[in-house]
């Protein structure tokens, strides 16, 4: 379930999850086995609710429950015909005490209940503790500045950035001097606010304050996001004029989070468990990662290793449990007297001070504020900005005024509504569908499939993944003559579901089906390479994977598109929130097509994710001395 800003209601589970919540599941049976083990049958009840809502938040994303938000209200529990009363708070926590198997923190029980009323699995638990130490400890007093020569950072920073006064502090000049001065920085910011412009500009600092060669890695959680992260490397080393040598120091190539860790999918895979060789780990798209994820990647650091994440704190949290970035995140915007002089003095921008007691993640974040893609006439810029705000006057504005040319609204309403849709989806993909009947080449095709993606919340339905793919293969075979009765047919793209390093491929790769002169002209799979040159596959070899015209929001994040359409559910749903709107309006370039109902845009501002998490508060607990 998904915590909303509009929820007053008692009610927390909402009608349309209730078939799925009376289905025998996971947290049914985990609730079941925390009574078998419990050594006494007082308090009984108490346990079942509290041991099953813990288990059912974990599937939906949550870390924890916190039970002082559930006391009190209502649920629809499996097996029961009649809504449920959750117990009230102080009797709640009461009867848990009681429980042998919930234990404080730091004990060895299967559910551990803190200080502030919220319940975790064991396992979960540990993982907050260890990531909360693990950041502690990369930003301790004796870190911050180790080995920098502060003259050659002060004159390396006066060469990178402009030295023209503002009004306003250059984030990304505070934002490298910050991850100069310390082992663990995040740096946050919306689509084109330069964040790897400013991580190349960071690198190449890093590299000249040593004389040896550093171990750098670059990486993303799909192999999508570490493409784009691998050619935007590429783009901002090519337009910086330093030392050839210094530019050379920095790797061109990026790899998946999965493979980097040497995790492999499967119930029988091992994981890697020696330490990277790395100096400097750089993590795009950390929106993306989930806390155990997390957790795997900080175990396997070295102490000294500088981790630097990137990514929007306001896009859609990991689909696994944890909202690690956006936890992190949770910072005043205001920094300690130390680092706001070492700022001030390296090159000139004054920030916010923070006079309150320092904890450890407080210098730690720095988010970027100038977009350099969405101009003040950006249509597609004012949208996600009032998604931001939960504004929907302004929203609905925007769209039915549309003063701008990069929005269009086909908004949902009489008996027309599916023939406009389709219309202008498969109008979305006419191109596309005309070089692959003309046998271009790959490079051609690849750079029109790009340039054009439908998003959607959802996978199954008229206006689900299903659907919507249904709907443009047959706008494909009518006019163009697509064998799509058959499952492999020039033109049709698939997104691959699953690491395969044997194959050389990634969860979130893009390949097209297309004839292969260098193969009789019979279908293969065609892969983008890296360095320009595609690979090709048998369509029999390839793992896990799905038609792809239409992808989900989840899907689509670490990937950009010229255009995008974006199809709203014919109903409201749980998942319709700021965040996934937000994702979705952002991966658009140039222009934004969106397809629903002013009610459901409406509902969907209404609703903004919040994942019960008590990362922040393990974190605020351990004082730093600064």
């Amino acid at each position: 379930m998904i915590e909303t800003t509009e929820f007053n209601a008692q009610v927390v589970v909402a009608s349309e999850q209730k078939e799925s919540i009376y289905t025998a599941n996971l947290a049914s049976q985990f609730s079941a086995f925390m009574l078998r083990l419990n050594s006494g049958k007082d308090y009984f009840d108490e346990l079942e609710l509290a041991s099953w809502l813990v288990s059912q938040r974990l599937e939906q994303g949550h870390v924890c429950v916190d039970l002082r938000s559930f006391s009190g209200r209502q649920i629809y529990f499996p097996g029961r015909e009649h809504a449920v009363i959750l117990p009230n708070y102080e009797d709640w926590l009461q009867a848990l005490h009681a429980s042998s198997v919930v234990g404080k923190p730091g004990e060895f029980r299967p559910l551990i209940l803190d200080q502030q009323g919220r319940l975790y699995l064991q396992r979960y638990w540990r993982y907050e503790q260890y990531l909360a130490q693990a950041i502690h400890d990369k930003v301790q007093p004796d870190s911050l500045g180790f080995n920098v020569d502060m003259d050659i950072l002060k004159s390396g920073v006066k060469q990178l950035f402009s030295t023209a006064l503002q009004a306003e502090p250059n984030w990304q000049r505070v934002a490298v001097i910050n991850a100069i001065l310390r082992r663990f920085c995040i740096i946050s910011g919306g689509p084109g606010t330069g964040k790897t412009t400013t991580v190349i500009k960071l690198l190449v600092l890093l590299v000249q304050q040593t004389s040896n060669p550093l171990r750098i890695i670059l990486s993303a959680p799909t192999g999508k996001a570490a493409a784009r992260l691998q050619e935007s490397v590429r783009n901002a080393k090519a337009n910086l004029t330093v030392n050839k040598n210094t530019l050379d120091q920095i790797p061109d190539d990026a790899v998946t989070l999965h493979r980097l860790l040497g995790i492999t999918p499967g119930p029988g895979s091992q994981r890697r468990k020696k330490q990277l060789a790395a100096d400097v780990v750089i993590i795009d798209e950390a929106s993306m990662i989930d806390l155990s994820l997390m957790v795997k990647l900080v175990e396997m650091l070295p102490s000294r290793c500088r981790l630097i994440l990137l990514g929007d704190k306001d896009q859609l949290s990991s689909v696994s449990a944890g909202s690690v970035l956006s936890d992190l995140c949770q910072q005043t915007g205001q920094y300690s007297a130390t680092l706001v002089q070492h700022v001030k003095q390296l090159g000139g921008d004054v920030i916010p001070l923070y006079d309150g007691v320092n904890s450890a993640i407080q210098d730690s974040v720095v988010v970027l504020q100038k977009s350099y893609r969405f101009k003040e006439d950006s249509g597609i810029g004012r949208l996600a900005k009032y998604t931001l705000l939960g504004n929907e006057s302004a929203f609905i504005q925007e769209l039915t005024n549309q003063p701008s040319t990069d929005i269009d609204w086909l908004e949902s309403k009489g008996e027309n509504e599916i023939q406009t849709c389709t219309a202008a989806l498969t109008a979305g993909y006419k191109e596309f569908f005309q070089i692959v009947h003309e046998r271009a080449t790959p490079e051609k095709i690849f750079s029109v499939f790009d340039g054009f993606r439908i998003l959607t919340v959802h996978r199954h339905g008229h206006t689900g993944v299903d659907g919507l793919n249904a709907r443009v293969e047959q706008t494909f075979q009518k006019e163009y003559g697509a064998k799509i009765s058959d499952e492999w047919y020039a033109g049709r793209p698939i997104m691959v579901l699953e690491n395969n390093d044997l194959l050389g491929v990634a969860n979130g790769d893009i390949g097209l089906v297309l004839h292969s002169v260098e193969h009789n002209n019979e279908l293969r799979v065609f892969f983008e390479s890296h360095r320009g040159e595609a690979k090709l596959l048998h369509p029999k070899r390839l793992p896990r994977h799905e038609t792809a015209f239409a992808i989900t929001v989840h899907k689509s994040q670490g990937s950009e598109f010229k255009q995008v359409m974006f199809v709203l559910p014919e109903n409201n749903m749980p998942i319709l929130s700021r965040e996934l709107l937000y994702t979705a309006i952002t991966r658009a370039k140039e222009k934004i097509i969106l397809s629903g109902s002013e009610l459901l845009f409406k509902q969907a501002l209404k609703r903004s994710v919040v994942r019960s998490s008590g990362l922040m508060d393990q974190i605020k607990s351990i004082p730093v001395a600064l």
